[in-house]
């Protein structure tokens, strides 16, 4: 016998005795009664806390080592390093999140998520260390969410189930499986637990409502839904599991009342599904699906949806991108169309439970594929045919499937259904350990997922950006044999992904950027001839590759062809006028001319739309030094100090500035600065012994030739035989 809820409102009848309104058909639950485990009222968890707190803090412990993790090369920089719209928190930024007049804010990283870019800016500002961000906050915060999602889970499953161990099951499954890792430890997948958070909010409360019939539950149920598509826009699935709710519940789907209120939800996931097509056009991802035809698409959707329930079960071989098997020729495997028979069976397996009384079993399927079907690649998305990530709220439908046929055996073989519980946990958690591990750090995931999958352009290219950032690093450090091997092992590896798709626009513009970077290192022109022609490239296939017009500028400046290079500036700002990076250059161009009134011009218009900026208070102060306005300079200078007290090149500008008002001993203090910061760097120490010599140091100065020379720089070798001579 299936469970009644009903809600009845007394009322009297002509004879003065109480009766019952005819219940409305809302009321009555797919679940049957077990005998074996007794309905629980909805309050259970209220008498039944230790488990809530079990499964959070098996989830929480499970988690921590991902605190150790840092930031990756993948969206972390954009989401939190370099987005300005969180460098300051106040009213007029948090505007700017939600409905900034620049569409490249708005729609940051081609999505339309204010409520995520808000809580990412609060870590921001939260804990810093040296002025910057530190990793851990963010993961932090990841994971609370991650737990508060938890708890949800196994409140929602409570409520439809009415069997403690059910829900028990299902939210630990979802607090500690593996495929969650890359949602909880991606600190730029903020999105994917905050917005989960909201819509776990909202379908708990729309049940509540189901079941009491106030109507405030409704509207708090809409106000949550809102939330959730203002952190990510894929919450519009939320409206078919509402419906699937209804379904459940047996309300009746054509009576006025209910179409009138899926309305609302279905008007509000068409709102922002409109949104968020318009914000995947400011999106500069990776996009290859776009050429496959529909019934290729079907075929990667069938192969991608069987691989969500694989992976489920058993969450091994992992990669950070499942990338497509030819992106070069468009084709896919026979067997992926295979796999289209594995899909009906599961959906014929579903209705098969669904006539035989297992009901919710048959709700966990449909859940699975109601909030999945978007993903499989049928609409064109991103460059894999399928991800960890997107399997998040999906993966409460498979546990539940899981969770009811376990419950089944709990019945009858207790002793069997805790060990199968309790190993396949431990399994998990493992597993789950060792995957966040692989989130460590950009070097380590990127490593990880070009070993399991070769195919991965996107990956080769991150891995390249990787070595490169280490190898600028090295430099800085004054490590250049280190940073030479290191710049070639990333030309290696962006060739490796443009092999595999030769109009990858963005592995030319970074292989042609280490290729400058190496050819100035090297002082062999010929390399920073052979990257313009990459960047050409670059531009040739994105003509408004506003990045690799600025890199081709540069390398032009550095070749002495002063003219290409403004030509590529002026580009820049015709693509895009409030390109600070464009201005700053021709700031610099103008200042190696001499027309430092027109440079510190430039100066001032970046400073105006980003004042957060160290460039551009380096440069500015250095044309301020030039034009001797001293106090203008010390003022600039400084401030760059203020906004980064770590980089090198603000010491090393305030040294000339105060060595052009004869404050030797500061000069000397700041080169020391300098060195502090950076002790491998040669050209430092070949600054202080400048400065000495000119302060009749000369005993002193030759020291820190000698120090530059021991560091392979050859004006210091050169120095050595000229002026250190015994």
């Amino acid at each position: 016998m299936a469970a009644q809820i009903v809600h009845r409102k007394k009322q009297r009848n002509n004879n003065g005795h109480d009766q019952a309104n005819s219940p409305e058909p809302v009321a009555q639950t797919f679940v049957p009664q077990n005998p074996a485990a007794p309905d629980l009222p909805v309050s259970a968890t209220k008498t039944h806390p230790w488990i809530i707190i079990t499964i959070a803090l098996i989830t929480f412990i499970v988690y921590l080592p991902a605190l150790r993790n840092q930031f990756t090369n993948w969206d972390d920089r954009p989401y939190v390093l370099n987005d300005p719209m969180i460098k300051e928190l106040n009213w007029q930024s948090i505007k700017e999140m939600f409905a900034s007049k620049n569409l490249e804010h708005r729609y940051w990283m081609g999505n339309y998520h204010p409520l995520t870019i808000l809580t990412l800016a609060i870590n921001y500002h939260t804990v810093q260390k040296d002025g910057k961000p530190v990793p851990w906050i963010f993961i932090l915060t990841n994971i609370l969410l991650h737990v508060i999602n938890t708890i949800l889970v196994f409140l929602i499953i409570l409520r439809l189930s009415k069997n403690e161990w059910i829900a028990f099951a299902v939210g630990l499954l979802f607090g500690i499986h593996t495929l969650h890792v890359e949602s909880v430890a991606w600190i730029a997948e903020r999105k994917d637990v905050l917005y989960t958070m909201f819509y776990l909010w909202s379908l708990l409360v729309y049940i509540k409502y189901v079941e009491k019939n106030k109507a405030w539950l409704y509207f708090w149920s809409l106000c949550l839904f809102v939330l959730s598509l203002l952190s990510k826009g894929q919450a519009v699935s939320l409206a078919l599991s509402v419906l699937l709710i209804d379904i459940f519940y047996r309300r009746r789907l054509v009576s006025a009342r209910v179409i009138i209120e899926k309305s609302v939800f279905f008007i509000l996931a068409l709102i922002f599904g409109l949104i968020a097509i318009e914000a995947q056009k400011h999106s500069s991802a990776l996009q290859v699906n776009e050429v496959y035809a529909l019934y290729k698409r079907i075929g990667i959707a069938s192969y991608g949806f069987a691989m969500y329930l694989l992976k489920l079960f058993v969450p091994v071989h992992l990669s950070a991108i499942y990338p497509y098997p030819d992106i070069l020729n468009k084709t896919i495997p026979f067997y992926y169309y295979l796999f289209a028979l594995v899909d009906v069976f599961v959906l014929y397996l579903a209705y098969r439970w669904y006539k035989k009384g297992h009901q919710l079993a048959a709700l966990g399927i449909a859940f699975f594929v109601l909030n999945i079907i978007f993903l499989l690649q049928l609409i064109p998305v991103g460059s894999a045919v399928y991800a960890d990530r997107y399997s998040y709220i999906p993966s409460i439908g498979f546990f539940l499937t899981l969770a009811y046929f376990w419950e089944k055996l709990l019945i009858s073989k207790k002793k069997l259904a805790y060990a199968t519980l309790g190993i396949y946990s431990l399994f998990l958690i493992v597993l789950t350990i060792s995957r966040i591990s692989v989130w460590h750090d950009s070097l380590r995931l990127w490593k990880d997922t070009v070993h399991k999958t070769p195919k991965a352009v996107v990956a080769w290219n991150n891995l390249g950006s990787v070595l490169s950032r280490m190898a600028k690093d090295s430099v800085q450090d004054g490590k250049q044999k280190v940073a030479v091997n290191l710049y070639k092992q990333a030309i290696y590896d962006y060739g490796r992904g443009i092999k595999r798709k030769p109009d990858y626009a963005s592995a030319f513009y970074n292989r042609g950027t280490a290729k400058f970077e190496l050819g100035k290192l090297t002082l062999d022109t010929s390399l920073v001839k052979d990257a313009i022609k990459d960047l050409n490239t670059a531009i040739a296939i994105k003509v408004d590759f506003t990045e690799a017009f600025l890199e081709r500028g540069i390398a032009y400046d550095f070749l002495g062809n002063s003219t290409e290079a403004y030509s590529n500036y002026k580009r820049i700002l015709m693509l895009s006028p409030t390109n600070t990076k464009a201005l700053i250059n021709l700031g610099i161009y103008y200042g190696k001319k001499g027309e430092l009134d027109t440079a510190i011009k430039y100066f001032n218009k970046a400073a105006k739309i980003n004042p957060h900026l160290t460039e551009i208070y380096i440069n500015r102060g250095l044309a301020y030094t030039l034009k001797h306005d001293y106090t203008q300079a010390l003022k600039d200078l400084r401030h760059a100090i203020e906004l980064a007290p770590n980089n090198p090149a603000s010491y090393i500008n305030l040294s000339l500035t105060h060595e052009s008002i004869r404050e030797f001993d500061k000069a000397l203090a700041d080169i020391d600065k300098a060195i502090t910061l950076s002790p491998d760097n040669p050209d430092f120490y070949y600054k202080k012994a400048l400065l000495l010599e000119r302060i009749d140091q000369k005993q002193k100065a030759c020291k820190n030739y000698h120090k530059a020379a021991s560091l392979g720089y050859p004006p210091a070798i050169r120095a050595i035989k000229i002026k250190c001579k015994k």
